[in-house]
């Protein structure tokens, strides 16, 4: 997951998301994850998480259960996007090709 997180596109986006003295990213360690209980994580007012090998999404869907923060990617979404079959959208007359476009609709809160 380490790796994942120091990839020069995840920097991009993670340098792009600081603002100085309003928005600071605070990266969970790898020990942090897959060693510490939830209730020990840091507390943040906001949560990203990206699935990869071995990341423990129940872990990161419980943090987020415990500490409420603004969730910008949607966690019961990423367990339906590791059915790599689509399953849920078999029963739709779509076309599936080898792309797909998510759009998200955030609401102001």
């Amino acid at each position: 997951m380490c790796v994942q997180t120091m990839a020069p596109p995840m920097q991009n986006i993670l340098q792009r998301l600081q603002v100085p003295n309003y928005i600071q990213v605070i990266l969970f360690s790898n020990q942090t994850i897959l060693e510490e209980a939830v209730e020990n994580w840091p507390t943040c007012d906001c949560f990203i998480a990206f699935f990869s090998a071995g990341f423990p999404l129940d872990k990161a869907h419980q943090y987020v259960k415990l500490r409420k923060p603004l969730v910008i990617n949607d966690l019961e979404m990423q367990y339906l996007l590791m059915d790599r079959y689509y399953t849920p959208f078999l029963p739709l007359p779509l076309p599936l090709n080898g792309a797909c476009i998510v759009e998200l609709h955030f609401c102001h809160v």
